[in-house]
């Protein structure tokens, strides 16, 4: 309902009648709105089949593997674990390599498997206990060495420790909101920074598919923000633009319907930590959009129908002082509880 013709509504219906209309009213475009984010997780998502894409495939591998590197990293690790887990990896590798090759992602699943070999068989099981080893050392040996860390590595307290010495909770409070920026641009060497940071982000079983679709033109910026429709009296300030969006394809059943939300929440957090360590500020820009604009902007930014659009953040260098709103946090007690439940809940 527009403003005006609920006003008319408001002052010549009933009450109950009233509220009766808008139920119906507001009712229709949920279902139509949940009707459009429902087909498109029907479709793109692993619910239906894995294998329908080099997307979903790489979700259901890392689900898997991620399962047997977790095992490896508990304070002690049962040999033997994760037989049912090992034998889906093998068999989702080998599907993965033929349809796509050895590739850097196979050869980090490979690299996964062969420290699990080593873990069980340093636990004195021999080879004939779980019948996934030979092929194992098989496939690890056609797939070769990969390039990058797989499986656990260890951390010691002290590299913790030295590397947030000198992070305090100033630096949470004065991340601010920002609506007022420098006419410095932001250069790629600091996006990568912040990039780096976002990839350091929670994703459920690892599943790794935050993207930024970053834009750092004039003429870009303005296009999104127009469909984005939440910047106006700042959207000339800010110099840098990025959509965080999460691949529909990296989840399956009902259970993680939500779930891209949550990990893409994580990520652009990460991001916008990342630009803040940097003296970048940022604003946050909400995606809470019907059908019609999420199509417009898939269309004005050529966003895939695959990836759920999160949040977008706009960001730019600091003037050197600059006005935000104070937007006054809930009373601590209202955000932490410390709580003990009875031995009969």
């Amino acid at each position: 309902m527009s403003s005006t013709f609920k006003s008319v509504m408001r002052d010549s219906l009933p009450g109950p009648l009233f509220r009766t209309a808008k139920t119906a009213v507001v009712g229709g475009r949920l279902v139509r709105s949940f009707g459009y984010d429902w087909r498109r997780y029907l479709r793109y998502s692993s619910s239906i089949s894995a294998d329908q894409s080099r997307q979903n495939l790489r979700a259901m591998l890392t689900e898997r593997y991620h399962s047997l590197e977790k095992g490896m990293s508990l304070p002690a690790p049962r040999p033997g674990f994760g037989v049912k887990p090992v034998g889906d990896v093998v068999r989702l590798l080998k599907s993965y390599v033929a349809q796509f090759g050895a590739d850097e992602f196979a050869r980090v699943v490979g690299k996964v498997l062969a420290e699990y070999v080593d873990f069980n068989r340093d636990a004195g099981l021999a080879d004939s206990s779980i019948p996934s080893f030979a092929a194992i050392d098989e496939l690890t040996r056609e797939l070769g060495e990969a390039s990058v860390g797989a499986g656990t590595k260890r951390v010691t307290a002290t590299e913790v420790q030295r590397a947030t010495a000198h992070v305090g909770l100033d630096f949470f409070m004065l991340r601010n909101t920002v609506r007022q920026f420098s006419t410095e641009p932001v250069d790629a060497a600091e996006l990568e920074f912040a990039a780096r940071a976002a990839r350091q982000a929670p994703a459920v079983c690892n599943r790794q598919f935050g993207r930024l679709h970053v834009f750092t033109e004039r003429a870009d910026i303005q296009k999104v923000l127009e469909v984005q429709g939440g910047a106006r009296g700042f959207a000339d300030e800010i110099t840098g633009l990025a959509i965080v969006t999460t691949n529909l394809r990296s989840y399956w059943d009902d259970t993680q319907r939500n779930q891209a939300w949550v990990d893409g929440g994580l990520f652009a957090m990460s991001f916008i930590f990342g630009l803040h360590a940097q003296g970048i500020g940022s604003v946050s820009l909400n995606w809470s959009k019907s059908p019609e604009t999420d199509r417009k902007m898939r269309s004005a930014a050529a966003i895939s129908a695959d990836e759920a659009i999160i949040m977008l953040v706009g960001f730019g260098k600091l003037r050197p002082e600059y006005r935000v709103a104070c937007s006054p946090r809930v009373p601590l007690d209202e955000v932490l509880r410390l709580r003990t439940l009875g031995s009969g809940s």
